[in-house]
């Protein structure tokens, strides 16, 4: 992979509403705002929390697995990239120093620690409190030294910065179960008169564009234009397409997007009206394909 960025997912502290075990919801909470390109607010923490509980992935404390969380950070759309869920403190058979090594600063990861009371910032010597067991944080960067950039809840600095730990401070701690989670689309600012509503980004004139098509079109929506349609079904087995005031959008079989400029498609238009002109047997059928192209132009 290519040299590591910080995934910014904010500062937090996990002694908030009064509950005493919710590192694994706080270093959540972080780990997924930094997949979705924002920072986490102690709401989320909460919010988090109320709903592991409600699902009984949390106890009354806030306690929780890494396999809670993960089963949590699915219902929020998350797209986990792996999970290790825990088994015994010594990590068996996961190298757990290279997969930070290969995803940190690319990917944001939930780190459980049998050890956390081990932790200590190798910058500034603030550490864990003493006592702190199967703790867990956000991984979410490397220095230019090579430690790991950590949003660390039960650390003392834990809202004034990241906390820096070498790879022999979390050997120390004893890293016991990873999650880790791949990063969203990132999105933009939708052009002015359009609402998002339930994933749709819905168009003044009440076209809608969705799924996979939005996330073509929305950085180029500038380009693209207008939808002149909703997206809908052609003649392809499972291909689909969308008519654009700049461009023809779509989607192939396998669910990814394309991409069909319409100088393009009126020249398809034109060579295949040149092809039929001869069999077409009456002036319905001429003047039908002639709108179609005119609808091009």
């Amino acid at each position: 992979m290519s040299e590591p960025t910080v995934l910014d997912g904010g500062h937090l502290s996990e002694f908030v509403g009064g509950y005493t075990g919710i590192c694994g919801e706080t270093a959540l909470a972080v780990a997924l705002a930094a997949a979705n390109y924002r920072e986490a607010t102690p709401q989320d923490i909460l919010d988090i929390t109320a709903a592991m509980r409600a699902a009984g992935l949390a106890e009354a404390n806030g306690a929780s697995t890494l396999a809670g969380l993960a089963a949590f950070a699915k219902t929020r759309s998350a797209v986990v990239e792996q999970e290790y869920p825990y088994q015994a403190d010594n990590f068996p058979g996961v190298d757990w120093a290279n997969l930070l090594l290969s995803f940190a600063g690319h990917a944001p990861m939930v780190l459980q620690l049998a050890n956390g009371q081990a932790l200590s910032d190798a910058v500034t010597g603030a550490h864990d409190e003493s006592g702190v067991k199967y703790h867990f944080i956000a991984v979410l960067g490397r220095t230019v030294g090579g430690a790991y950039l950590c949003a660390d809840g039960d650390n003392p600095q834990a809202t004034t910065g990241y906390e820096t730990y070498t790879e022999p401070d979390l050997a120390a701690a004893q890293p016991c179960a990873l999650l880790i989670l791949k990063m969203g689309v990132k999105t933009v600012a939708l052009p002015t008169g359009y609402q998002d509503i339930n994933g749709a980004a819905v168009a003044p004139n009440g076209f809608k564009v969705v799924g996979a098509i939005r996330a073509l079109w929305e950085p180029y929506s500038a380009f693209a234009g207008d939808p002149l349609e909703d997206e809908h079904a052609t003649d392809v087995a499972g291909v689909t397409e969308q008519r654009f005031y700049g461009c023809v959008l779509g989607t192939k079989p396998d669910g990814t997007a394309y991409v069909a400029p319409a100088g393009q498609l009126v020249a398809d238009l034109r060579a295949d009206d040149a092809a039929k002109t001869a069999s077409l047997a009456d002036a319905a059928k001429a003047e039908a394909l002639a709108a179609a192209i005119k609808a091009f132009l």
